[in-house]
């Protein structure tokens, strides 16, 4: 997934710190959307809508942010090895080895967590749910052409000579 994001241009920021204080992942902006089909047909949500905020009930008005994890390397192998391969793909919850968060605070403390599963929303156990992640990239202006240049105005001179009398012979 990692390599995926950079392929299409997306920036890893970093992900979650919290020593010697908090700061908030950062990175581009990705959205996720959930698509499925059952017997009503097909569905596409933005995953928002499957978490809820436990405060307020509502669905999650955050984005994931492409923090990125991090590598370790093993110091006795030298061998390097990709933490969010231990399961922090897309967390709600900030961990420091997760290659999507959310750029705010979340706790990850079963007594504070911030979100949780908007249930009622979710297919049943067992439906084939397909993610899709799209980097919010930001458009490059356009390189201007000859064509994007405005028409040249005629010089007095040239709208003299366009009005140069006619003369007959």
């Amino acid at each position: 997934v990692h390599a995926g994001l950079l392929a299409v241009g997306a920036i890893p920021g970093h992900p979650v710190q919290f020593n010697p204080k908090y700061v908030a992942a950062t990175g581009t902006t990705i959205d996720i959307l959930v698509l499925w089909q059952d017997e009503k047909g097909k569905h596409k949500v933005r995953a928002q809508e499957w978490v809820k905020d436990a405060k307020t009930g509502e669905e999650m008005k955050h984005d994931w942010v492409f923090g990125g994890s991090t590598f370790w390397t093993d110091e006795t192998t030298g061998e390097k090895y990709y933490h969010a391969d231990g399961g922090d793909l897309i967390c709600v919850s900030n961990f420091s080895t997760a290659t999507l968060d959310l750029p705010i605070e979340s706790s990850q403390a079963n007594d504070a967590l911030v979100y949780s599963a908007f249930t009622e929303r979710i297919p049943p156990r067992g439906t084939k749910v397909r993610l899709v992640l799209i980097p919010r990239l930001e458009k490059k202006p356009k390189e201007a052409t000859a064509a994007d240049a405005p028409a040249k105005e005629p010089s007095s001179v040239e709208l003299l000579e366009d009005q140069k009398p006619e003369v007959k012979e």
